[in-house]
């Protein structure tokens, strides 16, 4: 039997019996008919367990994400930590900050929220919204750390690194990397933007928060700068002057 076949018996199984108490390998190797070759099943659904197909229990019952009260959709985080997954036709579900595992406002995550529940806790990040952060470095009169633009995040316990040959000064503007999203989140400084109060950095800091880079290529440059300052008399030949 194919894999992907196997897949649709055993989520086709899992719904038809969302209520039965016991939903473990071996009565899903039975109610499918394959009691005999156990292994196969065993191995597709560790595989769909790690693709988040299906959920097991502290009690080793298996779930479809609908049965198991899964939901997919954007976080979006408030300044005061409080997360938001927005459902059509019904209340948006709500995330404590310390149900939010390591997604960041933007994070496309899976929640877990049954039915009768107002708020739930993010399970899985399934795709992150942001590959980078931009901060400030900052004198706390206790050394420097850089400060983050975001609101959201500020308060996020993190760990800087950077190259030996860098050193950072109070006001620079950088923009990092983020290595880790764990806790602490891990960041590297990739590039040096200016100083906070240089003009152009704020601009500039947005364009780059948002993958638009601020400097023309040098190919592009060079194109530029054959073009002529002036009109050739040839291509004002049938043109009137407004």
């Amino acid at each position: 039997m194919e894999k992907a076949e196997l897949k649709e018996l055993i989520l086709k199984w899992l719904k038809e019996h969302s209520h039965d108490k016991k939903r473990k390998i071996v009565d899903i190797a039975q109610g499918i008919g394959m009691s005999e070759t156990p292994e196969a099943v065993v191995d597709t659904l560790v595989e769909m367990e790690k693709d988040y197909e299906v959920f097991r229990n502290e009690f080793g019952n298996y779930s479809d994400r609908e049965s198991a009260g899964i939901i997919e959709g954007k976080i979006s985080i408030n300044k005061a930590g409080l997360g938001f997954i927005d459902r059509e036709d019904q209340d948006s579900i709500r995330i404590r900050d310390n149900c939010q595992k390591t997604a960041m406002s933007g994070d496309i995550v899976l929640v877990q929220c049954l039915p009768w529940e107002t708020y739930g806790k993010v399970i899985a990040v399934v795709k992150r919204a942001r590959e980078h952060v931009i901060g400030t470095f900052e004198d706390s009169g206790r050394g420097l750390h850089l400060v983050l633009d975001d609101e959201k995040i500020q308060q996020r316990i993190k760990r800087v690194r950077y190259d030996d040959d860098f050193t950072p000064i109070s006001g620079m503007k950088v923009i990092c990397d983020i290595e880790d999203y764990g806790i602490p989140l891990i960041l590297r400084v990739r590039q040096v933007i200016g100083y906070k109060d240089d003009p152009g950095v704020d601009i500039t800091s947005v364009l780059l928060d948002h993958d638009i880079e601020g400097e023309f290529p040098e190919e592009v440059m060079e194109q530029v700068r054959t073009i002529p300052q002036t009109v050739p008399e040839k291509d004002l030949e049938g043109r009137k002057d407004l």
